[in-house]
């Protein structure tokens, strides 16, 4: 059968994630055969194949398979301390593209992470321009430097904990995936699908398009979502000329190091300050020792511990002040991802934080051109050659959403790419940290990796 014999005979290669005892045999096992045993061999091979492809979706051809050996937290804090790595670059990118998104009127919630993969991806596609746009974008000098972030940022952020939390059995988990969609119908070079699969842990398939393409994509997304984007087939997008599309989903189920207390959530005022409207909300509180805090003239910042090794920091403006003044203070804005001792703090702080959930659809389009990236949209002089000859990016959009409750958050986005043919605080009292005004947010790790940035004007 002419696709199946091309996944056996074509260099697809199966992707194990890092492991911290890698199986000998996965490297080292070599199949030899004779003319005589090809056929009953080639038959085992066949069904092992269709075995490990893992789940089917409808209209599209896996050609490889991506698994991790998933890390306890030991071994995750060992890993990082392993590979040092700067997130300088993801750093910069997330605040350059976060400030050219925000709107003074509207939420927002974005994933600077998952765009800045997507990206990623799409620059080992590129050549001239193309390249240089996009490398300075991601402000990244070499490839290697990029996919030794991508790698390890894969290994960091896929994981999956037992908790108890309020009592109750929870599951912490974050979930990062790549995935390309590769038109069967153009010669995409094997060596970039490669690159992505072995650097990216890429899920790569082979799919002709069809409507029946746009339910398999929708299925694969929410399985890496788990459902929280509720994707269906209508908000999958293509057209005749599509040559393939990179999607970059993450999923993250997370709890307070130091949940709230539902008991203590009250209704109370919270004030969009550039409208002056005042709306009564759910506002949990709780008594805690945080990562940090500090009050001054312009603004209060908190940056409160999210259990296994992540963090939320919130910035709010204090009157006259509004979110734009904060936005740009440079140096306000770089206490999201400042790395801060994590040891415990003996001052105790009350935090009060409205309860919210927002999700947006964004066109990162604008965003990227008012960044620089220019080329890769012209059909005319984008290059993209290390991946087919011809193509420019006809559309790349981010879904995003989040949750914030007493027990933690929930958050998921999914960044598309579509390619087309040519064309400290005092001890002496416990300080008061009220959010009833409109703030800015981070979800970063604690080392600094950024996954969601965003700005609540309002609480809806």
């Amino acid at each position: 059968v002419p696709d199946i014999t091309q996944r056996l005979f074509t260099k697809v290669p199966e992707i194990t994630g890092i492991s911290k005892r890698p199986s000998w045999w996965r490297n080292r096992f070599l199949l030899s055969f004779s003319s005589v045993s090809v056929v009953a061999v080639s038959a085992v091979i066949v069904a092992l194949v269709l075995l490990q492809t893992g789940p089917q979706y409808p209209g599209l051809k896996p050609l490889n398979k991506v698994s991790f050996s998933l890390m306890n937290s030991d071994e995750r804090t060992e890993f990082a301390g392993e590979n040092q790595i700067s997130h300088q670059s993801i750093q910069d990118f997330a605040l350059s593209s976060f400030l050219s998104l925000t709107s003074e009127e509207d939420n927002l919630v974005y994933s600077p992470i998952s765009a800045y993969l997507a990206l990623a991806s799409l620059l080992e596609a590129a050549d001239l321009d193309t390249y240089l746009e996009l490398s300075d974008a991601l402000n990244i000098n070499q490839l290697s430097e990029l996919q030794t972030i991508a790698s390890s940022y894969m290994q960091l952020l896929n994981f999956e904990y037992t908790d108890v939390v309020n009592k109750q059995k929870q599951i912490s988990k974050s979930l990062l995936s790549n995935g390309i969609f590769v038109n069967e119908a153009y010669p995409v070079q094997q060596t970039y699908l490669d690159t992505l699969a072995t650097h990216y842990y890429s899920e790569v398939f082979h799919t002709p398009f069809s409507p029946l393409a746009k339910q398999g994509i929708a299925q694969w997304v929410n399985d890496k979502t788990q459902n929280f984007l509720d994707m269906s087939p209508d908000d999958i997008h293509f057209s005749a000329d599509t040559i393939f599309k990179i999607y970059i989903t993450l999923y993250t189920k997370l709890f307070w190091h130091n949940a709230y207390k539902k008991a203590n959530t009250v209704t109370r005022p919270f004030t969009n300050t550039l409208t002056n409207e005042v709306d009564d909300v759910a506002f949990m509180q709780k008594t805690f020792s945080p990562i940090y805090a500090s009050k001054n003239a312009d603004y209060d910042v908190v940056v409160d511990r999210i259990r296994y090794d992540l963090q939320m920091t919130i910035i709010m403006p204090n009157a006259p002040l509004l979110v734009r003044d904060i936005l740009e203070n440079e140096s306000a804005m770089e206490e999201l991802f400042v790395v801060r001792e994590t040891n415990h703090i003996d001052s105790l702080i009350t935090m009060k934080l409205p309860k919210f959930s927002i999700k947006n659809h964004l066109n990162l389009k604008p965003m990227l051109q008012s960044i620089g990236v220019e080329a890769v949209f012209d059909s005319h002089n984008a290059n993209l050659s290390k991946a087919i000859e011809g193509a420019f990016v006809s559309s790349i959009f981010q879904e995003t959403g989040i949750e914030i409750e007493e027990n933690g958050l929930e958050g998921a986005s999914v960044t598309q790419i579509e390619t087309s043919a040519t064309a400290t605080p005092s001890n002496d009292e416990i300080l008061i940290y009220d959010m009833n005004r409109s703030f800015i947010y981070a979800i970063s790790t604690t080392d600094g990796i950024p996954l969601y940035i965003g700005v609540n004007q309002s609480i809806n």
